[in-house]
């Protein structure tokens, strides 16, 4: 699908250049936009445009734009903030059990349960 002037800043807002590399960077399977379309790599040396079978040449050295990652990336911090606060959660849950002064098969199945 070829981008015309009127919907080229649409399209824009979701492919920044910020994100750009050369094509031989990306792997295969990878959308990127080149020359007004969207590709995908197919393989080391070829893509093909959305819409299109045809595969073409592309150069390893080609700049292309590849569609913003930053909702994933804050996505990602997010998950990660998540587990962090959790096993530090764990950890505290286990101190406060061992001033509790419980059995100690009440202790290893409260610990099996957080684990």
């Amino acid at each position: 699908m070829k981008y015309s002037a009127r919907t080229w800043p649409a399209v824009s807002l979701i492919w920044h250049k910020v994100a750009e590399q050369k094509f031989g960077q990306l792997r295969p399977g990878q959308r990127f936009l080149w020359q007004d379309k969207i590709w995908q790599k197919t393989s080391p040396l070829l893509a093909s445009a959305e819409g299109e079978e045809e595969q073409r040449i592309v150069p390893r050295s080609a700049r292309v734009a590849l569609k913003n990652t930053t909702a994933n990336t804050t996505t990602q911090t997010a998950t990660d903030a998540v587990r962090r606060t959790l096993a530090q959660l764990q950890q505290e849950s286990l101190k406060e059990m061992e001033l509790l002064q419980l059995a100690p098969d009440q202790f290893q199945a409260i610990r099996k349960i957080l684990s």
